[in-house]
């Protein structure tokens, strides 16, 4: 009997578990160091503790409300070194793509307007949550590189508008649009 109805990583199939590895990552044992270094990088340390509170086993769920869509654009200064930003970029891709329980992860450089655009789905806030907590590092070396986000278009659940608004206002997007989806 498995206690709360949680799956039993004992039931997990051999070739797909490590004990040293996922039961690191399913208690947590590095999330005190993962979170200092991201609050070293310049996270907060309030959303640097909800990341790292995602990396557990059982400490992403998904919405009850349904999937988040987010289209957000940065673009080079000219200024800015795109072979450094296209380099970050990559990394932050790979990052999103292995987050937790994320649908969508398109991610494209376009050379003649110097945009890194990106189109993600997710599973809800604790997925944008342990999003942050991946892809912030690499983040981090996209803005170093001469790049700012000049656009940020969300649709979510109606019910997580709020909770939207809040978590991707603080990117600095010069235009910013948050709609709960009307379907």
């Amino acid at each position: 009997m498995v206690p709360h109805n949680r799956p039993n990583p004992i039931f997990l199939p051999r070739e797909s578990f490590s004990f040293r590895k996922d039961h690191c990552i399913m208690f947590g044992f590095n999330n005190e160091k993962k979170k200092a270094e991201l609050v070293a990088l310049g996270l907060p340390e309030a959303a640097a503790s909800a990341a790292v509170a995602t990396d557990n086993y059982f400490g992403c769920p998904s919405s009850k409300y349904g999937p988040t869509t987010t289209f957000y654009t940065h673009v080079v200064k000219p200024d800015g070194d795109v072979e450094a930003a296209k380099k970050a970029f990559n990394a932050y891709a790979k990052a999103a793509k292995n987050s937790k329980k994320h649908r969508v992860v398109s991610h494209s450089y376009n050379p003649p307007t110097r945009e890194l655009i990106s189109i993600e789905t997710m599973e809800g806030p604790e997925v944008m949550q342990n999003h942050i907590g991946n892809c912030f590092p690499p983040y981090t070396k996209i803005l170093a590189a001469g790049v700012e986000m000049t656009e940020c278009v969300c649709i979510c659940p109606k019910e997580e508008t709020q909770w939207w608004e809040d978590s991707l206002k603080v990117w600095g997007a010069k235009r910013f649009v948050v709609t709960g989806n009307h379907v």
